[in-house]
């Protein structure tokens, strides 16, 4: 996504991205505890898009983490607020919340390169995400 386009999306995301500040709502947000990933992803619509398959196969990959803090209720609420911001801008990627003792983690995204994911980091750090990075791991993909 280049010029223009990059501005449009932008500016898209941050008006849908105030809408959530004053939403209060959180029907669609589960917790769980331990090392268990919580997705913030609406299930029902990810799946219709095919996005996320529940009998993928784990492959080597690449997420953004868009945020990473402590063990506290506030980087927790942090975490999921990430999640559900970038979940409004970017609804064709899954957005995963992660407690791995002792921190928070939101991510974003199925990538199978490089590439691909630092194009879209660009559009997340032009957002105000200025931490976010490109994490290697395992990731699931349509089989």
């Amino acid at each position: 996504m280049r010029g223009i386009e990059r501005i449009a999306a932008i500016l898209l995301c941050m008006g849908v991205a105030i809408g959530i500040h004053a939403q209060t709502d959180d029907d669609d947000v589960s917790t769980s505890t331990g090392a268990a990933t919580t997705s913030v992803a609406d299930t029902a619509s990810t799946e219709a898009a095919g996005k996320v398959a529940r009998d993928g196969r784990k492959v080597a990959g690449y997420r953004i983490q868009v945020f990473s803090g402590g063990n506290s209720r506030e980087d927790k609420n942090n975490a999921y607020r990430a999640g559900q911001e970038i979940k409004a801008c970017f609804p064709e990627y899954p957005v995963y919340v992660h407690f791995y003792s002792p921190r928070w983690k939101c991510l974003m995204g199925n990538f199978t390169s490089y590439d691909e994911a630092h194009d879209v980091l660009e559009t997340v750090k032009a957002l105000g995400f200025d931490k976010a990075s490109i994490v290697k791991g395992r990731i699931t993909v349509s089989n």
